[in-house]
Protein backbone atom coordinates (compact mmCIF):
# COMPACT_ATOMS: atom_id res chain seq x y z
CA UNK A 1 0.00 0.00 0.00
CA UNK A 2 1.30 3.60 -0.75
CA UNK A 3 1.91 6.37 1.50
CA UNK A 4 2.03 10.13 0.29
CA UNK A 5 2.42 12.93 2.53
CA UNK A 6 2.52 16.91 1.38
CA UNK A 7 2.08 18.74 4.46
CA UNK A 8 3.38 21.62 6.89
CA UNK A 9 3.98 20.39 10.59
CA UNK A 10 4.95 23.13 13.49
CA UNK A 11 3.82 23.82 17.07
CA UNK A 12 -0.03 23.29 17.65
CA UNK A 13 -0.77 27.54 17.37
CA UNK A 14 1.92 27.97 14.70
CA UNK A 15 -0.08 24.99 12.24
CA UNK A 16 -3.84 26.56 13.50
CA UNK A 17 -1.94 30.03 12.14
CA UNK A 18 -0.98 28.54 9.10
CA UNK A 19 -4.45 26.50 8.96
CA UNK A 20 -6.48 29.63 8.96
CA UNK A 21 -4.10 31.47 6.44
CA UNK A 22 -4.71 28.55 4.38
CA UNK A 23 -8.19 27.23 4.12
CA UNK A 24 -7.22 24.18 5.68
CA UNK A 25 -7.39 22.07 8.95
CA UNK A 26 -4.61 21.67 11.62
CA UNK A 27 -4.47 18.18 12.95
CA UNK A 28 -2.83 18.00 15.97
CA UNK A 29 -0.30 15.37 16.39
CA UNK A 30 1.66 14.11 19.22
CA UNK A 31 4.02 15.94 21.17
CA UNK A 32 2.16 19.72 20.83
CA UNK A 33 2.73 20.05 17.44
CA UNK A 34 0.43 19.86 14.32
CA UNK A 35 0.31 18.83 10.73
CA UNK A 36 -1.30 21.11 7.82
CA UNK A 37 -2.27 19.23 4.83
CA UNK A 38 -1.07 20.57 1.38
CA UNK A 39 -3.06 19.01 -1.21
CA UNK A 40 -1.49 20.78 -3.50
CA UNK A 41 1.90 20.89 -2.37
CA UNK A 42 4.59 23.27 -1.72
CA UNK A 43 3.83 26.63 -3.42
CA UNK A 44 5.43 30.04 -3.51
CA UNK A 45 2.56 31.30 -1.35
CA UNK A 46 2.56 28.15 1.38
CA UNK A 47 6.52 28.89 1.53
CA UNK A 48 6.10 32.86 2.05
CA UNK A 49 3.29 32.01 4.67
CA UNK A 50 6.17 29.09 6.35
CA UNK A 51 8.38 31.50 6.52
CA UNK A 52 6.90 34.56 7.79
CA UNK A 53 5.79 32.05 10.53
CA UNK A 54 8.98 30.42 11.48
CA UNK A 55 9.32 33.96 13.13
CA UNK A 56 7.74 32.54 15.99
CA UNK A 57 8.65 29.02 15.96
CA UNK A 58 9.99 26.76 13.44
CA UNK A 59 8.03 24.94 10.52
CA UNK A 60 8.67 22.30 8.78
CA UNK A 61 7.37 20.95 5.42
CA UNK A 62 7.29 17.11 4.72
CA UNK A 63 6.82 15.50 1.63
CA UNK A 64 7.22 11.72 1.37
CA UNK A 65 6.19 9.00 -1.19
CA UNK A 66 6.32 5.05 -0.10
CA UNK A 67 5.21 2.06 -2.00
CA UNK A 68 5.98 -1.28 -0.38
CA UNK A 69 8.52 0.03 1.49
CA UNK A 70 10.57 2.10 -1.13
CA UNK A 71 10.50 5.59 -2.16
CA UNK A 72 12.02 8.89 -0.83
CA UNK A 73 11.02 11.69 1.57
CA UNK A 74 12.00 15.70 1.52
CA UNK A 75 12.09 18.34 4.25
CA UNK A 76 12.40 21.81 4.16
CA UNK A 77 12.64 23.57 7.66
CA UNK A 78 11.91 27.40 8.34
CA UNK A 79 13.44 29.13 11.34
CA UNK A 80 13.42 32.59 11.81
CA UNK A 81 12.39 33.09 7.78
CA UNK A 82 15.38 31.47 7.12
CA UNK A 83 14.59 28.05 5.00
CA UNK A 84 17.03 24.85 5.58
CA UNK A 85 16.39 21.64 2.92
CA UNK A 86 17.76 18.94 4.90
CA UNK A 87 17.38 16.32 1.37
CA UNK A 88 20.63 15.62 1.80
CA UNK A 89 20.52 13.98 4.77
CA UNK A 90 19.32 10.33 6.50
CA UNK A 91 15.67 10.61 7.30
CA UNK A 92 15.30 14.34 6.39
CA UNK A 93 11.64 14.38 8.34
CA UNK A 94 13.02 12.86 11.33
CA UNK A 95 15.63 15.37 11.10
CA UNK A 96 13.33 18.52 10.71
CA UNK A 97 11.22 16.91 13.70
CA UNK A 98 13.82 17.15 15.99
CA UNK A 99 14.58 20.85 14.90
CA UNK A 100 10.68 21.13 15.83
CA UNK A 101 11.78 19.68 19.20
CA UNK A 102 10.45 16.08 19.10
CA UNK A 103 12.17 13.24 20.76
CA UNK A 104 12.19 9.97 20.45
CA UNK A 105 9.82 7.79 22.27
CA UNK A 106 11.20 4.02 23.63
CA UNK A 107 11.90 2.05 19.71
CA UNK A 108 10.20 4.74 17.89
CA UNK A 109 11.58 7.14 15.71
CA UNK A 110 10.23 10.76 15.56
CA UNK A 111 8.03 9.92 12.51
CA UNK A 112 6.27 7.32 14.37
CA UNK A 113 6.84 8.69 17.75
CA UNK A 114 4.19 12.13 16.68
CA UNK A 115 1.86 9.32 14.66
CA UNK A 116 2.69 10.44 11.04
CA UNK A 117 1.83 6.68 10.10
CA UNK A 118 -1.79 7.67 11.40
CA UNK A 119 -2.97 8.20 7.45
CA UNK A 120 -1.54 6.73 4.49
CA UNK A 121 -2.28 9.83 2.30
CA UNK A 122 -2.31 13.83 2.07
CA UNK A 123 -5.85 13.16 1.36
CA UNK A 124 -6.97 11.51 4.57
CA UNK A 125 -5.24 13.95 6.94
CA UNK A 126 -7.31 16.98 5.05
CA UNK A 127 -10.78 15.05 5.98
CA UNK A 128 -9.61 13.65 9.54
CA UNK A 129 -11.55 14.88 12.44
Amino acid sequence: MAYTLQALIAGQPVAAGLAEALGAVAVPLGQGTALVPLPSGLTTDVERLAARASDHAPVLYAEAEFFGGVGEQHAVVWRGGQETALDGVPAPINAALRALGVRRSGDLDEFDTVGLGRHRSTLAWATDR
